[in-house]
């Protein structure tokens, strides 16, 4: 699975079959967080838009952002607010079975994120 985010909104793609795709925008209160936490809420976001498909199963989460990576493979970290997060995407893969692991890809930009356009309507999330 990949995500990706902007200062609009997030995107995933789950690479399993014909592969399958989940977007959302932020709301404005998401949109004042730091990058990191919004990199953090993309992931919980995906795994939930998901989940059908991934129960039971194993996950690789690869992401451009280290501190999203730590702190879901240490299961937080210093920060409360993405500690948060970290905790809900820990329970929600123990609930339905699926093991979790972050990977960092250095350098890489993903464009999954939807980016406003004046014309196309929001869905806020």
């Amino acid at each position: 699975m990949t995500t990706d985010v902007s200062l609009e909104g997030w995107g995933s793609n789950l690479m399993i079959e014909s592969g399958y795709q989940a977007q959302g925008f932020w709301d404005l209160d998401m949109m004042g967080k730091s990058s990191n936490h919004r990199e953090i809420t993309a992931v919980y976001l995906s795994l939930i838009s998901f989940l059908p498909n991934i129960k039971g199963k194993s996950v690789q989460v690869l992401i451009d952002n280290v501190f999203t990576a730590a702190y879901i493979n240490f299961q937080g970290g210093q920060s409360l607010k993405l500690s948060e997060v970290a905790t809900k995407i820990w329970s929600l893969t123990l609930r339905h079975n699926i093991t979790i692991k972050a990977k960092h890809l250095a350098g890489t930009v993903f464009t999954l994120a939807p980016e406003y356009h004046e014309n196309v309507p929001k869905s806020i999330i």
